[in-house]
């Protein structure tokens, strides 16, 4: 069965990106409450999962990759994955927000 789609995989990325998910849903949050455009906030979480994958090239940060690489999950698909949940909470958070605006 192909990785993407077992259960195991996204629970274990959950795990990873949940402290990350929290606070870009807070800062989501501010940014749509002061009328950032969804393209902004979308381009600010790109650049802050690229500074978060830079730092894990760092041999201190490795090491904490090394429990997701023994469940074959590579680092490339933890980053992507990590997008993806913030992506679609982001969009939530959009939808909500545009909700009680009107």
């Amino acid at each position: 069965m192909s990785l993407l789609l077992r259960f195991k995989t996204y629970h274990l990325v959950f795990l990873f990106c949940k402290y990350m998910l929290f606070v870009s849903g807070v800062a989501s949050t501010f940014m749509f409450i002061g009328n950032a455009p969804f393209s902004a906030v979308i381009i600010l979480k790109l650049v802050i999962l690229g500074w978060i994958f830079m730092l894990f090239r760092d041999d201190r940060f490795r090491t904490r990759l090394t429990f997701y690489q023994n469940f074959a999950i590579s680092k490339e698909l933890l980053f992507f994955v990590s997008f993806f949940f913030d992506f679609i909470c982001s969009i939530c958070i959009y939808l909500i927000l545009l909700s009680f605006d009107s």
